[in-house]
C-alpha cells in the first residue's frame, strides 16, 4: 500500500500522480487511474490512542453501562451525513447515528476501514 503525503490529480489523463516521503512520483506505474482510488476525508479527529479519524473508518469503544460493570463493545461506521453536515458514527447497535464530534474519544479505537477491512464493519448502517 502507498502512503502518499501529497496527491497531483491529472485531469488531462485521468490519472494520480503521487508525493511519498520519497518525493514525487513521476506517472508511470505510480499514476493510478482515479476509478482505483477511495479518497477518504479526514474529520478532524482522533481516537483514544491519538489515531486521525477517517470517513469510511470502522471504530470500537468498549466501556460499562448501567447497571455499573456490564460491558459493551460497539462497532461504528464512520459516513458523512449529508443532512446533518458532519460525520456519524452508524451502527445497528445506536438507535440514531451518533456525532463524532459530540461522542468524545474516550473509548473509542480505530480497527480498520471499510475498504480494507470489510469484514469488520457493522452490519447496518
Amino acid at each position: 500500500m502507498i502512503s502518499p503525503i501529497g496527491i497531483v490529480f491529472r485531469p488531462n489523463d485521468a490519472g494520480i500522480a503521487v508525493i511519498t516521503k520519497g518525493g514525487f512520483r513521476e506517472p508511470d506505474q505510480t499514476c493510478y487511474n482515479h476509478a482505483c482510488f477511495k479518497l477518504m476525508q479526514y474529520t478532524g479527529f482522533k481516537d483514544s490512542h491519538g489515531t486521525e479519524i477517517y470517513e469510511a473508518d470502522v471504530m470500537k469503544w468498549t466501556g460499562e453501562i448501567d447497571p455499573p460493570g456490564e460491558g459493551l463493545t460497539l462497532r461504528a461506521k464512520v459516513l458523512w451525513n449529508e443532512k446533518a453536515g458532519c460525520f456519524d458514527l452508524c451502527s445497528p447497535q445506536l438507535e440514531e447515528g451518533e456525532i463524532l464530534g459530540c461522542a468524545g474519544s474516550e473509548g473509542w479505537e480505530v480497527i480498520g476501514n471499510i475498504y480494507e477491512n470489510p469484514e469488520l464493519a457493522p452490519e447496518k448502517e
